[in-house]
C-alpha cells in the first residue's frame, strides 16, 4: 500500500524541525523528547480518510535518517558503537509505540532506510556492517517491547545490484535474517534503463530488454525465494518526458511488466503517491525548480490553485493493474510468442475472476488469442483500453468462449481484461502468507529464444521455487502484492500442479493460459 512517512519525532516539542536526543539514556523514553506532529498529520489528513477507500496495509517509514531526523546520533557511532545502535533502536521503537499506542495500528512492516548508503547517503557515513547490526538490535528491542509481528522492509539503496549487495549481508546474518520483512530495491540513477521511459521503450519496447537489468532482477527474485520475503520495487522517477506524452504510459506499464516477471516483484511504487503545488512550492524554495509537472511518476498531482486533481502517466500506467486486481491476487507467468505484445496474468480467488494486462509495442495493432484450460472462462468480461488518444477507455471488440478470449490490440497501447471464470466460486481468501516465490522464465532473454510466430506460448506461470526456504525464525515470509498503494498477500499456484499456498486456506485448482499473437491484417476491424 505504500510507506507512510513520518519523520522528524525525537525533536524539539516547540519545533519539530529541530531534531534532538530526547535524553543520555537510550533505555528510556522521555515523551518531552519527542514531537508527534508529522505522525499527527499523516494520520488524521491521510491514513485516517483513506482507511475506508482501503488503505489499510501501509507501512512506516523510512524511519532512520542520520543525515537530518536523528542528525545527533552519528557523533555516537565512533565513541560509543552499542549506545548509538541502542539510541537508533530507542527511537524505532518510539514511532511504533506511539502508532500502536494512539491510534491502535501496528502495521506489519516498518522501513527502516531509504537509500542509505548510496544515492541520499540517509545513514551519513553508514556501512554494510552497520546495517546489518542496526536491523538486529532494532529487531530486538522491538520484540523485548511486545512487537512480535513487525518486520523491516530493507534495504531501498539507490540501484538494485547495491540494493541486492546489502540486502544479501542481511539476510546471511542469522541475527537479522529474522527481522527482514520485505527486500526493496531502486532503480537509479537518473537517466537508467528503468528510470528513464526513453532508455524503456527502446529494450524492452523493442522486443529486446536489458539482460544485465533482468539478470540483477532475478537474483533479487532468487534471493527473495530462498530466504522466503517478497521483492518490492519501492520508488523510481524522472522518466525524461513530457507529462502529457504517452510514452510515459506504455513505458511504465512496460516497467510494471518487466519487475513482475524478471524480479517476481510483490509491489511496485511510483515516486509519491500524492504532490501538490503548495508542497511543490516549498520544496524547492531557494533552488533550481524543474516544474510541477515534471513530477511524471508521483501518482496523483494536486493542482491546489486551480483546484484540480490530475492523475499522472504514471498513476495510469499502474491502474490497468491497480484498478482491477484486488488483495488475495495470484500472478500466473506470462510469455506471449511475440517480443512486442507483453503479458500478465492474475487469478482473483475472491471474484473468480482472470485478469490479463496486454501492453502492445508494436506500430501496428496486434491480435491476441489467449487460450484458458482448467477454468472456464464466463461469457462476459469487462476490460480498458489506454492509448495516445484516451486513457482507460472502455474495451469493445473483444470476443469470449469457455475458453478463449480474442481481441485486436491497436498499435503501441495497454489493455487490461477481467473475464469470470465460470463454475467458480468466489472465495474469501485473506491474507495469505507463502514461503515459496513465483518464477518466470521470462521472455526470450538469457539465451532462450521466444517462440516462432504462430506458436502457442504458455502463460501457466512457470515452475515455482518449491524447494525455496522458510524463514528461519520458523514463520513464512509473506509475499505481497501491490501496486502503488494496492497491497495485499499472494498465493502461488503452479499450472500442472494445483499447489495452493500456506496462508491461503483454498485450492485454487488449475489455471493456464496460452497466447498467439498475430499481426493484424490492416483490413481488421478498429478495436
Amino acid at each position: 500500500m505504500g510507506n507512510v512517512q513520518v519523520e522528524p519525532c525525537e525533536s524539539s516539542p516547540t519545533n519539530v524541525f529541530d531534531p534532538r536526543n530526547d535524553d543520555g539514556d537510550p533505555s528510556t523514553l522521555d515523551a518531552a523528547g519527542f514531537n508527534w506532529a508529522q505522525s499527527i498529520n499523516a494520520h488524521d489528513l491521510v491514513v485516517a480518510p483513506g482507511m475506508p477507500f482501503g488503505f489499510t496495509d501501509f507501512y512506516l517509514g523510512p524511519v532512520v535518517s542520520t543525515g537530518f531526523a536523528l542528525r545527533w546520533a552519528p557523533a555516537l557511532r565512533t565513541s560509543d558503537y552499542s549506545r548509538y545502535l541502542d539510541e537508533v533502536a530507542e527511537h524505532v521503537l518510539a514511532v511504533v509505540l506511539h502508532w500502536r499506542d494512539t491510534y491502535g495500528i501496528t502495521p506489519r512492516l516498518i522501513q527502516l532506510w531509504n537509500e542509505p548508503t548510496s544515492g541520499n547517503h540517509e545513514l551519513v557515513g553508514g556501512t554494510a556492517t552497520e546495517m546489518v547490526d542496526m536491523v538486529a538490535r532494532v529487531g530486538d528491542r522491538l520484540r523485548a517491547a511486545g512487537i512480535s509481528e513487525m518486520r523491516f522492509v530493507v534495504p531501498a539503496e539507490e540501484t538494485e545490484e547495491l540494493s541486492l549487495d546489502r540486502a544479501t549481508r542481511i539476510l546471511e546474518d542469522a541475527r537479522a535474517r529474522p527481522y527482514v520483512g520485505a527486500i526493496a530495491y531502486h532503480p537509479y540513477p537518473y537517466g537508467s534503463a528503468y528510470a528513464s521511459v526513453p532508455n524503456i521503450l527502446a529494450a524492452s519496447g523493442r522486443g529486446a530488454p536489458n539482460a544485465v537489468e533482468v539478470d540483477v532482477r532475478r537474483r533479487l527474485r532468487d534471493l527473495g525465494a530462498l530466504y522466503g520475503v517478497p521483492v518490492f520495487m519501492a520508488e523510481v522517477s524522472h522518466s525524461e518526458l513530457p507529462f502529457d506524452d504517452f510514452g510515459n504510459v506504455r513505458g511504465r506499464a512496460i516497467h510494471i511488466h518487466d519487475e513482475l516477471v524478471y524480479a517476481d516483484a510483490a509491489a511496485f511504487f511510483g515516486m509519491n503517491a500524492m504532490w501538490d503545488t503548495v508542497s511543490h512550492a516549498q520544496h524547492f524554495m531557494g533552488r533550481p525548480d524543474p516544474g510541477f509537472w515534471n513530477e511524471t511518476d508521483t501518482i496523483v498531482l494536486i493542482d491546489v490553485e486551480n483546484a484540480r486533481v490530475v492523475i499522472s502517466p504514471m498513476g495510469r500506467a499502474l491502474g490497468h493493474w491497480a484498478r482491477w486486481i484486488d488483495r488475495g491476487a495470484v500472478r500466473v507467468g506470462a510469455t506471449s510468442d511475440d517480443p512486442l505484445v507483453l503479458l500478465t496474468a492474475f487469478r482473483e480467488p475472491t471474484r473468480a475472476r482472470l485478469v490479463v494486462v496486454a501492453v502492445n509495442n508494436a506500430t501496428e495493432a496486434r491480435e491476441l488469442r489467449a487460450h484458458v484450460a482448467g477454468a472456464p472462462l464466463g461469457p462476459t468480461f469487462e476490460g480498458e483500453l489506454s492509448t495516445a488518444s484516451a486513457p482507460w477507455a472502455a474495451i469493445t471488440g473483444a470476443t469470449t468462449s469457455p475458453t478463449d478470449l480474442t481481441y485486436t490490440m491497436p498499435p503501441l497501447s495497454v489493455a487490461t481484461f477481467s473475464i469470470p471464470l465460470a463454475g467458480v466460486v468466489e472465495t474469501d481468501a485473506g491474507p495469505g502468507v507463502d514461503a515459496g516465490s513465483e518464477v518466470d522464465a521470462g521472455e526470450g532473454v538469457d539465451g532462450s529464444t521466444t517462440p516462432a510466430d504462430g506458436a502457442t506460448a504458455d502463460l501457466d506461470g512457470g515452475p515455482l521455487s518449491d524447494g525455496a526456504a522458510a524463514r528461519t525464525d520458523g514463520s513464512s515470509g509473506a509475499a505481497d502484492a501491490g501496486f502503488a498503494g494496492g497491497g495485499g498477500a499472494t498465493c502461488s499456484c503452479r499450472a500442472g500442479g494445483g499447489r495452493s499456498s500456506l496462508g491461503c486456506g483454498l485450492a485454487l485448482g488449475l489455471v493456464m493460459l496460452f497466447a498467439r499473437v498475430r499481426r493484424a491484417r490492416r483490413t481488421s476491424r478498429a478495436a
